[in-house]
């Protein structure tokens, strides 16, 4: 295939095109869930629907297609279903999800919790307080989980103050994330232990660059072991006592040192399952550049710093690149601040 330049346009679509296609949320659900008569395979689990029952959670700006996809699935098998995605996203164009029985669809408020939020984690939380030990939970986590599922210990408004005292302090959203798990009953694991005793498949759409499950939805199904301290370390390095106001800054602090142990550990079995990120849609991009004829290759999807940055160093990149090559670098960038 000869490459003219005048269709770089066409081929920037094509490999955009090709890595959302890879990270398509509902062919990410199907590609790790299937059902065979009485017999559902979440993952490696394999449940037999026959003993118990199946309850779907799904939390994320992806959360209603990858519901969606379960219940193709999983068909009228499920005991309830729930679904939190961010508010003005929501769809009314003949999702099936829509007069389904047992189907709870609610929003909450990105990226910053609202009540809203607090309110839908409250409808998920409800639903799985009917578990027992032969059910299965299935979970979908895609983006945005962190705002949109919460149950934080402090009052709402110190909640939102902290949240974007930090978001605009220039931490990185692993330290953000270690804040909110210690603050949030359902993160860190809060989620998992709700589903408790039964067992619980968690099929994940990662936005973090490197998969780390805590850092993912703030890890509502994951086993952790950092402490308050580690959160307490994150404030003072950001001077969140001046950013936040002393009084407000003390109450959160107290939340973080006299919270009570849950009553509940999570479970050391579940299962958790990488369905999609931005790796898979990166080689996606690669695969696509190949097939339009260029000699492709991919440099990282570990890429990450403050877009103009990465944009000066991406730019220099390609003034050394010779014609007909393309290369590919995935990742994560965010916005200046001053």
């Amino acid at each position: 295939m000869l490459l003219k330049f005048e269709d770089f346009r066409q081929h920037v679509d094509a490999l955009v095109a090709a890595a959302l296609s890879a990270a398509e949320p509902g062919d990410a659900v199907r590609r790790h869930l299937r059902r065979d008569g009485r017999y559902l395979f979440a993952g490696e689990t394999t449940f037999d629907l026959e003993l118990g029952r199946v309850f779907i959670v799904s939390v994320g700006k992806a959360a209603t297609a990858m519901a969606e996809a379960a219940v193709d699935v999983v068909g009228d098998a499920y005991h309830t279903v729930g679904v939190i995605s961010k508010r003005g996203t929501q769809r009314d164009d003949g999702s099936i999800l829509a007069g389904r029985p047992r189907v709870r669809l609610t929003a909450g408020s990105h990226p910053v919790s609202g009540e809203d939020s607090i309110e839908s984690t409250a409808v998920i939380l409800d639903q799985l307080s009917l578990t027992t030990d032969r059910d299965l939970v299935i979970c979908l986590i895609s983006g945005g989980a962190s705002a949109l599922l919460t149950q934080p210990i402090v009052s709402l408004s110190d909640w939102q103050a902290l949240v974007s005292a930090l978001l605009a302090s220039g931490c990185t959203i692993n330290e953000l994330n270690t804040v909110r798990r210690q603050l949030d009953r359902v993160k860190g694991g809060g989620l998992a232990r709700a589903a408790a005793p039964a067992r619980c498949v968690s099929l994940i759409l990662s936005d973090v660059v490197g998969n780390p499950l805590p850092a993912i939805g703030s890890g509502p199904t994951v086993v952790l072991s950092e402490s308050p301290a580690d959160a307490l370390a994150i404030l003072t390095r950001y001077d969140l006592a001046e950013k936040l106001g002393e009084d407000a800054y003390q109450r959160v602090k107290e939340a973080l040192l006299w919270q009570e142990e849950p009553e509940t550990a999570v479970p050391q079995d579940n299962e958790i399952v990488i369905v999609g990120d931005v790796r898979q849609a990166a080689e996606a991009a690669m695969r696509r550049a190949k097939e339009l004829g260029f000699a492709a290759q991919l440099l990282t999807f570990h890429l990450e710093g403050e877009a103009r940055e990465v944009g000066r160093v991406a730019a220099a990149i390609a003034k050394d690149t010779l014609p007909g090559y393309c290369l590919i670098l995935g990742g994560e960038t965010w916005p200046w601040r001053a």
